[in-house]
């Protein structure tokens, strides 16, 4: 049976192993983790694939709801144009996405038993005894192996809201003098309340300091978190065919419509067809040589 291991437990590592472990039979799965290195702090956006995927695979619904979720039926632009100050990208009317907490997300996942998990650090995936080995350890500490995304912010001041963001059924993502803001709905009680509020601006322009003033003036807020990030996308998404990249060590490109956790998904997708056409040819080569 063909071994994959997964190294690391954030959004894109169990978003991996549960694809996998639940999606495509034959698999033996491992997840190794360090129980040391946090999660995500911000709360998680999705579109329509996702909660699909924590519905049928770990039995997800809205009245239990162990994520802390809450309703994303689209995502709502304010203050982009000006023949319309808002427009709405909503969803199917019979459809639901969702925004999450992940660290909540991660211990319901780790706790599915569909797949391994091993508590370990793991500092080169090359030295983990599988077939295939998904590297989603989060960003990289050296991006000689990455090329840099154009993208207009690079960083991010993060706040807690003081107002029920939950009544909003959408991501709101609201133009700034600096930038963008990304509001996700969150639950008061939940882990990641603290940060779903995320004003996005260029430092190079745009001194911290004067981002959140311009930040507070808008929005009625507490800082929480200042942070700074790099947009990129790794060259070689696959290592010597067995080591595969997804996650934060695949790319990042902050995202307007908060929507990474379904190109995670995609990656885990794609990458599953890639391990499954690379059984199916080496069954092939091996009857020829029969």
């Amino acid at each position: 049976m063909t071994k994959v291991s997964i190294v690391g437990g954030g959004n894109a590592g169990c978003i991996t192993a549960l694809y996998l472990s639940w999606y495509i039979k034959d698999l033996e799965v491992e997840l190794i983790y360090n129980p040391d290195v946090p999660c995500e702090r911000v709360g998680q956006a999705t579109v329509l694939d996702p909660p699909k995927l924590l519905w049928s695979s770990i039995g997800f619904d809205w009245y239990h709801n162990p994520i802390n979720a809450t309703f994303k039926s689209g995502i709502l632009y304010e203050g982009w144009g000006q023949s319309n100050d808002k427009v709405f990208h909503g969803f199917p009317a019979n459809s639901m996405a969702m925004h999450y907490c992940p660290w909540e997300m991660q211990k319901h996942v780790l706790n599915s038993g569909h797949f391994k998990v091993i508590e370990d650090d793991i500092p080169d995936p090359k030295d983990v005894d599988a077939d295939y080995v998904f590297d989603c350890r989060g960003k990289p500490e050296d991006y000689s192996d990455y090329e840099e995304l154009i993208n207009p912010t690079n960083a991010a001041i993060l706040a807690k809201p003081n107002w029920d963001t939950t009544k909003a059924l959408w991501s709101r993502h609201v133009a700034t003098p600096d930038g963008w803001t990304f509001v996700i709905p969150t639950n008061s009680d939940s882990p990641s309340h603290d940060y779903c509020v995320g004003y996005c601006y260029n430092s190079n322009i745009t001194q911290k300091e004067e981002a959140e003033y311009n930040l507070l003036e808008m929005f009625d807020v507490e800082v929480t978190k200042h942070l700074k990030y790099k947009n990129y996308i790794a060259k070689n998404p696959i290592v010597d065919d067995r080591i595969l990249l997804n996650g934060n060590r695949l790319f990042f490109l902050e995202p307007l419509e908060s929507s990474s956790i379904q190109a995670y998904l995609e990656c885990a997708r794609f990458f599953g067809n890639y391990i499954i056409t690379q059984k199916a040819s080496n069954l092939h080569h091996h009857h020829i040589i029969c």
